[in-house]
Formats: C-alpha cells, sequence, structure tokens
C-alpha cells in the first residue's frame, strides 16, 4: 500500500494591491492573502484527464478511487497498489505541469510504501 498526502498547500501570497470602485470611486485593498493548492481536486484532475483519453471502463474504474480519495477525512489516505498505479500512471503521462504543481508531483512519486498487516478475527 502507499500513503499519498492530500492536505492542500500554500503556493504564496497574492501581492496586496488597491483598486479603486468605479461607481464610489472608494479605495479597495485586494490580495494580500496566501494562494492555497487544493491537492484533491489536482489529483482527480490529472488522474481523469482528457490528455489521457481514457476508455469508459477506465474512466469508470478511476471514478471510485476519486471518490475515496474525495470522501478521505484525513489528511493522508492509503491506497492499495493498483488504486496508486492509476494515479502514478496519470502523473507520468500527463504534460504540462508548472512550478505550483511541484509538491504535488512529489507527492505523487514519493508516496510512502506502508506494510499493512492483515487482521483475522
Amino acid at each position: 500500500m502507499r500513503k499519498l498526502v492530500l492536505q492542500n498547500y500554500e503556493m504564496g501570497t497574492v501581492p496586496e494591491e488597491t483598486i479603486e470602485c468605479p461607481e464610489c470611486k472608494a479605495k479597495i485593498p485586494v490580495g494580500g492573502k496566501p494562494l492555497t493548492y487544493n491537492v484533491r481536486d489536482s489529483i482527480i484532475e490529472v488522474m481523469m484527464s482528457p490528455e489521457l483519453q481514457l476508455g469508459a471502463k477506465e474512466l469508470l474504474e478511476r471514478q471510485k478511487v476519486a471518490v475515496k480519495i474525495m470522501d478521505c477525512q484525513e489528511d493522508e489516505i492509503l491506497l492499495e497498489n493498483a488504486e496508486y498505479g492509476k494515479i502514478l500512471s496519470a502523473f507520468g503521462e500527463i504534460t504540462g505541469f508548472s512550478r505550483q504543481d511541484a509538491e504535488l508531483v512529489r507527492r505523487v512519486f514519493e508516496a510512502q510504501e506502508v506494510e499493512v498487516e492483515e487482521v483475522t478475527n
């Protein structure tokens, strides 16, 4: 199994500036807030990207993994090797990543391998 970190991360801060309201001419401060990278949505977008040209069956299989990721209430998720493989293969095929994606890509490619013991009653 693989442990994948799902916690969002900050990518920096939007510069603060002041704009003028066109109606009342008041000066309004905007920006100055951190930009948050949505990890869950980004993983799912890559995994189900049209660039992958997924067939119907594969799309439905990946949808199950996507639901598992979205339903996870924790900051980390344990994935079966087959589930992780779907994510890993998508990240290996997609092009066009940018600097903001580097942390996400690192998390996917360096997801910790975890040994899990089966419990029997």
